[in-house]
């Protein structure tokens, strides 16, 4: 189990090297975000966040892909 889960660790510090967003982090601050990394999956025409709710997770698309739409007048 251990070695499983340093392969995943890995997996998501390398992935979490490409997002320009993180690109400001330090080495070990990467790795905390890829200890903290928990994958879901969501299904075709799921919403995975709808405007207005309040943000209780940050979410990294790592295959697939999603759309928004920002409501201006909401």
């Amino acid at each position: 189990v251990i070695y499983t889960m340093d392969k995943q660790r890995e997996k998501y510090f390398n992935f979490l090297q490409n997002v320009t967003i993180l690109a400001s982090l330090s080495k070990s601050e990467l790795y905390r975000v890829a200890d903290a990394l928990r994958p879901v999956t969501f299904n075709a025409n799921e919403y995975i966040v709808k405007q207005g709710d309040a943000g209780t997770a940050f979410f990294i698309v790592e295959s697939g892909e999603c759309s928004v739409w920002k409501d201006e007048l909401g």
